[in-house]
């Protein structure tokens, strides 16, 4: 009897222990949850103004990730992504608050045309920004209708009926309403003219690996609108793999990896804040479809005008951030930034949800707030439902613009 309950002693001390090592990890890798006031961000200086950048809100609308369509469930993710709009709409110029616009990098929702209520889902919280602040969002690989695997082992995509009854230009969210820009065709590409305190900022958006002639139209679009500074808002552009080099023996074992990209990785893995560009190879088996190394190649390094380049779509358990410096063929500066949160799941845990933590986000938004005056960048990472700050190098940082503003985008 002794010798069972020094054994259960012993057995009591390592679960302990284990669990300890868990907290500590958790304590490294994720923000302290604050579940206090909300922040808001009044508009205090006519030289600073603030972008919000939304990245892949999927998650929050999974059909199987609703208490309202499965019983089971602990809580409705699509209110988490509601919080968020309604976060944005609070803290934008028309309330008061210091965002101008605010940016979506796609995968709108997660399971392509299988389930219609994550389409309503979405619809429905974006829908909390009309007429309250200008938005724009791209098109990612599960917004398409279909998906496939090939033969050769890639996941090909297809169809675009939903996004464009959903967010295309017969939608609510643009027809009959007063938008500074255009589309592409069918308008699963788009542009529009978005103010910022003084400055008026050619961005457009492009679909998910855009063809060729997607790059096209929006080069000629460039020159047309030659004097503005151009933000570029694709789905897949950055790669975490830089950052996970022991991920590639997983990622090898699922899809090959060219040489040329393994030899990519291993160049920039111990580099900090230098990407890896996401790989054609992944998901389009048709030649002339672009990845993000393509597009920067084809359009981002040609012209000068383009400083800023937004994506998601990359992301390997909790770590869902990237960035990268480029020059351009005129010798400017272009920065490129990766913001997908999809596997975060420290809300259920502070919840204190029983079960395996599901992944959604946790609310995290990507905040980027210009200072004219100064010319920098501040770069920061709030979540709606934590009300607090991701305070690592990855998250909190600030860039000082080395070129002259009027030079760059006065041709």
């Amino acid at each position: 009897m002794v010798k069972k309950f020094f054994f259960f002693l012993f057995i009591l001390s390592i679960f302990v222990s284990c669990k300890s090592s868990e907290k500590k990890g958790e304590e490294f890798f994720y923000p302290k949850p604050y579940f206090g006031d909300e922040l808001y961000l009044p508009n205090k200086d006519d030289n600073s103004f603030t972008i919000c950048v939304i990245p892949d809100t999927q998650k929050y609308f999974h059909q199987a990730y609703q208490k309202d369509r499965h019983k089971s469930y602990p809580m409705n993710q699509y209110e988490i992504a509601n919080r968020q709009m309604e976060w944005i709409v609070k803290n934008s110029e028309k309330n008061g608050g210091d965002i101008s616009f605010a940016l979506m990098v796609g995968d709108i929702i997660n399971n392509h045309h299988w389930y219609r209520c994550e389409w309503e889902y979405a619809d429905k919280a974006f829908s909390i920004l009309d007429n309250q602040i200008p938005y724009l969002y791209v098109m990612g690989n599960h917004d398409f209708d279909n998906k496939f695997i090939s033969f050769e082992n890639k996941y090909n995509v297809s169809g675009n009926r939903y996004f464009l009854k959903y967010f295309g230009p017969n939608s609510k969210h643009y027809k009959n309403k007063e938008i500074n820009g255009g589309f592409y065709k069918d308008g699963t590409s788009s542009w529009q003219i978005l103010k910022a305190g003084e400055i008026d900022f050619l961005v457009i958006g492009l679909e998910f690996e855009p063809n060729d002639d997607v790059l096209v139209w929006a080069n000629k679009l460039i020159q047309q609108k030659s004097n503005y500074p151009v933000i570029l808002v694709t789905h897949s552009y950055l790669s975490v793999f830089n950052e996970l080099p022991e991920g590639l023996k997983e990622i090898n074992k699922k899809r090959k990896i060219s040489d040329e990209k393994k030899f990519e990785i291993n160049e920039l893995k111990n580099l900090k804040g230098k990407a890896a560009y996401t790989n054609l190879s992944n998901h389009s088996k048709n030649t002339g479809f672009n990845s993000g190394k393509d597009i920067f190649e084809k359009l981002v390094k040609p012209n000068k005008n383009i400083f800023l380049v937004l994506c998601g779509h990359s992301f390997a358990g909790a770590n869902g951030e990237n960035s990268r410096i480029d020059i351009n063929d005129a010798g400017y500066p272009v920065y490129s930034f990766m913001s997908n949160y999809q596997g975060r799941n420290d809300l259920y845990k502070s919840l204190g949800f029983s079960g395996t933590p599901k992944v959604c986000g946790d609310g995290w938004l990507r905040l980027m707030t210009f200072n004219m005056k100064e010319m920098t960048l501040q770069i920061k990472t709030y979540s709606t439902e934590f009300n607090c700050f991701e305070e690592d190098s990855d998250s909190d940082f600030l860039i000082k613009f080395d070129w002259d503003w009027e030079t760059r985008f006065n041709n």
